[in-house]
């Protein structure tokens, strides 16, 4: 990524986690081609805030959220010879929202909150970069939590840390929140133990058929197990939390 000042005290920094410009623009080094871009970002009042995809927003072609003019958003798109900028109803502002967007051969679509609010029958082939942009500094900025682009790899794995209940605890539920598109699976499973490192001893993975269902068993550790599948490129499942649940030692 990098960092372009639009004009003096231009700047970005990511603190607590958020990606904020201040006055500059920030992007991947490297274009892209056909994909689905997701963020999670909150923009503010002031105008000239954008967010998506394009070359550097001095030029076409680009397809992005933005404030244009202050108070409101929009959506945006211009494909090298049609620009077209359309106003989304509703309270958007001050508050972080997940949006998304679809670019196809012969299509791009806008979404926020899994809500379409904009589709556009036009074709960009030349590529583009994943951009956040404030133009004016000292006014407010913009703030990504997190950013992504397909194409998604069709399957993966994440492996909790090993938890410690202090003694012998008896397992109950394995809650989380995430969520899994058409095309995709999100499968959850648990191992339990009485040595601080997995061995030979601790009993094998079980799948936990659904969030809230039980783990079973008792023993001083515990770990879990998140694999994601994907059979769409432009999809991919996620795991935002996980909760266990034990009857204390």
């Amino acid at each position: 990524w990098s960092t372009t000042a639009w004009q003096a005290g231009g700047n970005s920094s990511v603190t607590g986690g958020m990606l904020r410009v201040d006055g500059a623009r920030s992007g991947t080094d490297a274009l892209r081609g056909y994909g689905t871009l997701e963020f999670v970002a909150t923009f503010g009042n002031d105008a000239y805030q954008h967010a998506g995809l394009g070359l550097t927003l001095n030029e076409a072609p680009y397809a992005i959220f933005s404030t244009g003019g202050g108070n409101a958003l929009y959506t945006r798109i211009h494909d090298g010879t049609t620009a077209t900028d359309t106003l989304i109803p509703g309270a958007w502002l001050g508050a972080p929202h997940l949006y998304r967007i679809e670019w196809t051969p012969t299509a791009v679509n806008f979404s926020i909150d899994g809500f379409s609010v904009a589709s556009y029958a036009m074709a960009i082939a030349a590529n583009m970069r994943p951009l956040v942009s404030d133009f004016f500094p000292g006014q407010g900025s913009p703030a990504v939590d997190w950013l992504r682009m397909s194409p998604y790899q069709a399957s993966g794995t994440f492996l909790s840390r090993v938890f410690d209940a202090g003694g012998q605890a008896i397992w109950g539920p394995l809650w989380w929140t995430g969520y899994a598109p058409a095309g995709t699976a999100l499968t959850l499973s648990a191992r339990t133990g009485n040595t601080p490192v997995p061995d030979g001893t601790w009993l094998p993975f079980t799948t936990i058929p659904a969030s809230g269902a039980a783990i079973g068993g008792n023993s001083r550790y515990i770990q879990y197990r998140a694999v994601f599948t994907t059979t769409n490129p432009n999809e991919t499942p996620a795991l935002r939390g996980a909760t266990i649940g034990y009857q204390a030692p």
